[in-house]
């Protein structure tokens, strides 16, 4: 295993057109799987409340999977024209969500990572939101 710098983005457009982005970038431990996949091991510190969320992030071949385990946890899985039914959970309750994956890239040059992948995401409810995830990696 060694260390990359992991950078996260995101995009979500709600129903009345208005967007938000947010990044985030962060050390993290980085191995290859036997087949060709690559797994990224992080840990995210709440400010708040100091609660620490473990995260995982495999890009591969076949798409893009991002999980999270802590007091607000998912597992996303990003797979080109696939449609996948999970639950995002919080320390309120837990909601159902539907992603409907439109497209996915996942390039490596030079060793480094640029994957990005595009969905729509429903919330239970039927509140539709276009997103996309972009993830890059860089040397420490």
């Amino acid at each position: 295993m060694g260390k990359v710098m992991l950078s996260i983005s995101g995009k979500q457009r709600h129903p009345d057109g208005t967007e938000e982005k947010n990044t985030s970038r962060c050390a993290a431990e980085h191995e290859i799987l036997e087949d060709g996949t690559h797994r990224y091991l992080y840990e995210e510190k709440d400010e708040e409340t100091g609660a620490v969320t473990k995260s995982t992030v495999t890009v591969g071949p076949d798409g893009i999977t991002v999980e999270r385990k802590g007091r607000f946890g998912t597992n996303l899985s990003f797979l080109k024209d696939r449609e996948i039914d999970t639950s995002y959970r919080t320390p309120y309750g837990t909601l159902p969500i539907h992603v409907a994956t439109s497209r996915v890239v996942c390039l490596e040059v030079n060793g480094h990572i640029n994957a990005r992948a595009d969905y729509r995401l429903t919330m239970e409810g039927g509140y539709d939101m276009d997103c996309s995830v972009m993830i890059r990696t860089d040397d420490c």
